[in-house]
């Protein structure tokens, strides 16, 4: 027995009982995968058929696909912007609209109305807290508050 297989506490006497147990190990993975295999080849056929019918009513299967592609690079960008704090998404918003040109693409519009969204979220909220703080406000529904106490 050699220094490595004795640092490996390898007994050349186990060799059979291991080697089946690749054997087994390997077998169980070539079911996953060919198990694998067709349950993705079902769902491609499944994909091709709806597209069949698209066209079938006078859709354009590339237009369709490529709706599809940008949904899913949406998706993504979407899921990269909001994982940033929210210096380096003002950041990326500046970014986004001193490019120019990517704000006039469909990806680029969709941040754009993000941007437009949470800008508008913002000004909703600050509205909302000054309302609530105006000594104004508080007058006025201190006065109602007592001109319904009265009429009851």
């Amino acid at each position: 027995m050699s220094d490595d297989d004795k640092k490996r506490n390898w007994n050349p006497k186990d060799a059979d009982t291991i080697l089946d147990e690749v054997r087994d190990m390997l077998e169980q993975m070539r079911v996953m995968n060919e198990a694998h295999a067709e349950k993705i080849a079902g769902i491609r056929g499944q994909i091709a058929g709806a597209y069949k019918r698209a066209k079938a009513l006078g859709l354009r299967p590339k237009s369709l696909k490529a709706i599809i592609k940008i949904e899913q690079l949406a998706k993504k960008q979407l899921e990269a912007a909001e994982s940033l704090n929210e210096t380096d998404q003002e950041s990326l918003d500046d970014y986004v609209s001193a490019l120019g040109m990517f704000a006039e693409s469909p990806l680029g519009a969709f941040f754009v109305d993000k941007k437009r969204e949470r800008e508008a979220e913002k000004e909703r909220a600050s509205s909302a807290l000054d309302s609530l703080t105006s000594d104004e406000q508080i007058e006025q529904n201190t006065e109602r508050l007592e001109s319904g106490i009265s009429a009851l």
